[in-house]
């Protein structure tokens, strides 16, 4: 119940660009979690958006009773929901986003909403997914490693170069999401070949099956 007001939460496939802007500038009152909320509405989308969510790899969660209870029950539920996005599944569970996750339609009426407020996307902006114009952050989520450890090397190269003019940050940013995009849709196209593949070599073995 003491130490630090709040905790500043961000996955290890983020990166920090701009050390200018202070995340204790966006604390909402009387929240306790802030998330950034990813949708078309929210940012620029550069290759595919999925259904609105809340993406958990950048919080800034407030050190309260709720906020304990929260992430107890969050760690309760982490195996019993699986799916690739792990903790944030179990999360947006919790919250009544369903849809996102594959559960159905969103619960309208949960009281654990009250208590999370919006981060801006310029926090937890997705290269080749939902990206404000001048991110402070720059998060690689839902990347193969190597293609993830390839752009956030790249990423590095132009820190320093940051520091100079916003459109010269924004350009840069937009072409990292260009690439991370890129990346993307072909890796999605490698996926959806080794699907139709396995699937046309089990239906080959179900018609070698029924001939015999």
């Amino acid at each position: 119940n003491s130490g630090a007001e709040f905790v500043f939460w961000i996955d290890s496939d983020a990166l920090m660009l701009r050390p200018d802007r202070d995340i204790r500038d966006s604390i909402v009152d009387q929240a306790d979690l802030h998330m950034t909320w990813h949708s078309s509405d929210t940012g620029r989308s550069d290759w595919h958006v999925p259904n609105p969510h809340y993406n958990a790899g950048v919080m800034l969660v407030r050190n309260s009773a709720w906020s304990r209870d929260f992430f107890a029950r969050v760690w309760e539920l982490r195996f019993a929901k699986h799916h690739s996005w792990n903790d944030q599944a179990v999360i947006l569970q919790l919250l009544g986003y369903r849809k996102s996750i594959g559960l159905g339609d969103d619960i309208e009426h949960v009281p654990d909403r009250g208590h999370v407020a919006h981060l801006d996307c310029e926090w937890n902006s997705i290269p080749g997914g939902v990206m404000a114009d001048d991110p402070i952050i720059h998060h690689y989520a839902g990347m193969a490693n190597e293609d993830r450890a390839r752009l956030i090397a790249l990423d590095i190269k132009y820190l320093a170069e940051r520091r100079g003019s916003a459109a010269f940050r924004e350009a840069i940013s937009h072409q990292i999401s260009l690439w991370a995009a890129d990346v993307r849709r072909r890796r999605n196209e490698m996926s959806e070949r080794a699907w139709l593949a396995t699937e046309i070599e089990r239906l080959n073995r179900e018609a070698a099956d029924l001939e015999r």
